[in-house]
């Protein structure tokens, strides 16, 4: 049987200081390191564990403080982690109270009783039981209520939130404080602005993972930022973004979001905003190729009719003219991925 080697003084120093969650991350972390992986996915940790991917980054900023490991990238969701000795390592990492913006006034008992007095208040822990199926704990009054006091969010925007977390069948309240926080972050204050985001995010969001061949799973944060930009601020349609998405596979082989975006800057740049002009300039560009190519041919014929000499007697290169115009799309799709 195999074993993972844990150093007291980690126990000892470290596990006694960290937050529980940090500690189960680090060990984790450090079986995956012993069986070899050279990389981490911080997305498939959050899934493993029901905490957010922010959660899991924040762990590995807070051993990288505290000495323990050193992270050497972090591109793509995958985090290449070096596992430090722990000789050298600080007594403890230190972190901010106010480093986790998650992180509500601790409410009594009796705040929470007081602030029933405001009807807004009441009306909200009502809507939460009724759509959560349940009476909720004192944990959960004090969760509800550092929505509305401290990130703002209005009755009804929670009320909506809570019907989308219940329709994903994600109830847990690790996955709603993620959502609410998310939610404040993105100013989200109407009824109606929720609606747009979850009708973004059910519908445009999937459907571009979709072109790219990823199901199963939520885009995670640096994907909602590609998709967010292509959307609402560069304005590209769906079926032009389908094409680039298509195009990215085809050349990739995966869902690389980065080579997608390059894609989309050249377009920009070449003025190229719909489905027709980028057929239009893929067929101009392959009319090129053939006119390049039937010319190189004519040229190679014509000097295999003429009489050599005997410092021409050997066989002429011929060219493959396909493979040249292969290496030259990927040469210019390597200057996009640029």
């Amino acid at each position: 049987m195999f074993t993972t080697g844990i150093p007291n003084e980690f126990i000892d120093k470290h596990l006694v200081a960290a937050k529980p969650v940090y500690s189960v991350i680090y060990i984790y972390g450090l079986r995956q390191y012993s069986k070899g992986a050279t990389e981490i996915s911080c997305e498939e940790m959050a899934e493993v564990f029901d905490i957010t991917i922010k959660d899991v980054e924040k762990a590995w900023r807070y051993w990288e403080e505290a000495g323990l490991v050193e992270i050497l990238s972090y591109e793509e969701g995958a985090m290449m982690l070096a596992f430090l000795d722990m000789r050298f390592a600080k007594s403890v990492a230190t972190e901010p109270k106010a480093a986790d913006p998650k992180e509500f006034p601790d409410y009594s008992l009796e705040d929470v009783e007081l602030r029933l007095k405001d009807k807004e208040v009441a009306r909200l822990f009502y809507a939460a039981e009724s759509l959560m199926g349940k009476l909720l704990t004192d944990i959960e009054r004090r969760m509800y209520l550092g929505f509305y006091d401290d990130l703002g969010l209005p009755v009804d925007v929670v009320c909506v939130m809570l019907e989308y977390c219940v329709d994903k069948n994600k109830k847990n309240n690790n996955y709603i404080r993620t959502v609410a926080y998310d939610w404040a972050e993105r100013g989200i204050s109407t009824i109606e602005e929720a609606e747009d985001y979850i009708a973004l995010f059910n519908n445009e969001y999937r459907e571009i993972l979709r072109y790219f061949g990823v199901s199963g799973r939520d885009p995670i944060e640096k994907e909602i930022e590609y998709m967010q930009r292509w959307l609402r601020e560069e304005m590209w349609t769906m079926p032009v973004i389908k094409l680039a998405c298509e195009k990215t596979i085809l050349n990739k082989g995966n869902a690389n979001f980065a080579y997608a975006d390059g894609i989309f800057r050249k377009w920009k740049q070449d003025n190229i905003h719909t489905p027709q002009q980028i057929e239009e300039l893929e067929k101009s560009y392959y009319d090129s190729v053939k006119t390049t190519r039937r010319a190189g041919k004519a040229k190679e014929k014509e000097s295999g009719g003429t009489k050599r000499t005997k410092f021409q007697n050997y066989e002429g290169r011929k060219w493959d003219y396909d493979k040249l115009a292969q290496m030259e799309m990927e040469y210019i799709d390597r200057k996009i991925a640029e």
